[in-house]
């Protein structure tokens, strides 16, 4: 079912303009491109969509008053609303497979670097990094247009694992290799820790234990309001995005120091 983009109104002017975003990646793409291999070169644009997407729906979830996993609607309406306040094309389309196509018409990246093949990876990296985020395992597909700058491209999201994720092609979220491994966890851990305040930490183990905002704030004897800022905080000194990924961290916090 398509979807028409939002463009007005959907995030506060804390989320960074097309300008500062793509003067950004081209000072960056200018620097790695030509040293590093391939591989290692779309890895790291892959991460850097990754952060970029991060900060996205953390924008989106502030404006919206929630710090809840995303839903499916609230996931398309997240990257139209964004690729529609700076001026991109983007729709949305949802299969009865339960992949979410997005089609865009000319690529914002194209003319960024000299591999016009490369810049795909950067959107991958924000439709994969949000998906990752909030819904687990993801893998996005894509299938770019003709031309040069390509044309007509095609972003496919798995938000799940199933069989047609497992048969097609693409990049998994969050990658393997980004996943922090439980071994030696604790000092990791430690040191993010250290940034929070006490009452943060009280607030990421009670979320850790599975309570909402509402009951967080009746046993911390606090306004819900108070909780959703502590949260927001968190949020933004952890770099973690979407309270799935927030309860993972206090779990692994609370294994880590046993």
């Amino acid at each position: 079912m398509p979807h028409s983009p939002k463009r007005q109104g959907q995030y506060p002017s804390a989320l960074p303009s097309p300008e500062l975003v793509q003067g950004s990646l081209r000072q960056f793409m200018i620097s790695v491109e030509s040293v590093l291999h391939p591989t290692l070169y779309n890895k790291m644009l892959r991460q850097v969509g990754v952060s970029l997407g991060r900060h996205i729906s953390h924008q989106y979830q502030e404006t919206h008053g929630s710090h809840e996993p995303l839903s499916r609607q609230d996931y398309i309406r997240c990257i139209e609303g964004v690729t529609g306040q700076w001026g991109w094309e983007c729709s949305a389309e949802e299969s009865t497979a339960g992949a979410i196509t997005f089609n865009i018409p000319a690529c914002p990246f194209g003319g960024l670097a000299t591999d016009v093949h490369s810049v795909c990876q950067i959107e991958s990296g924000i439709l994969g990094g949000i998906a990752g985020d909030h819904f687990g395992q993801s893998k996005v597909t894509v299938h770019r247009g003709q031309g040069s700058p390509p044309k007509n491209c095609r972003l496919v999201v798995y938000p799940h694992r199933s069989e047609q994720s497992v048969a097609a092609e693409g990049t998994v979220y969050p990658e393997e290799s980004h996943r922090q491994d439980e071994q030696g966890l604790g000092t990791t851990l430690e040191s993010d820790l250290a940034m929070l305040s006490p009452r943060e930490r009280q607030v990421l183990r009670l979320v850790g234990e599975g309570l909402a905002n509402k009951k967080i704030a009746a046993v911390l004897h606090l306004s819900v309001r108070t909780v959703e800022g502590h949260l927001s905080r968190i949020h933004s000194k952890l770099e973690v995005g979407g309270r799935t990924n927030l309860i993972r961290l206090a779990l692994r916090s609370k294994r880590a120091t046993r």
